[in-house]
């Protein structure tokens, strides 16, 4: 396993840990818009990139334009303004899809 590899799996790791922890809180959570969400994503992102150790430019970049695309890929079926980028970004062909039978909370997504 490269350097690369271990530090994206040491991220990942780390990330859903984080998100396991906070998830698992009986305590209420706070009322956040959609803006908050994705900007504590984009922290989250900055501090992972920041302090991941052998991080390189190129690996920022790509973390930031992942996200930033996940981010909005996650929404893009809740709002008819939207258009995907599906298609449009060298290897995103197929994304799935919404199943319309249920509800889906977007803020969250």
């Amino acid at each position: 396993m490269t350097i690369y590899n271990k530090n994206i799996l040491g991220s990942t790791l780390l990330l859903s840990l984080l998100l396991m922890i906070t998830a698992c809180s009986t305590e209420e959570q706070p009322n956040m818009s959609e803006k908050d969400v994705a900007t504590e994503w984009a922290n989250m992102t900055l501090y992972i990139t920041q302090y991941t150790p052998s991080n390189s430019p190129t690996f920022a970049s790509r973390a930031f334009g992942y996200t930033g695309l996940t981010m909005y890929e996650s929404i893009v079926p809740g709002n008819k303004e939207y258009s995907t980028m599906n298609n449009q970004v060298t290897g995103l062909t197929m994304l799935p899809t919404i199943d319309t039978d249920k509800e889906y909370n977007w803020i969250l997504s």
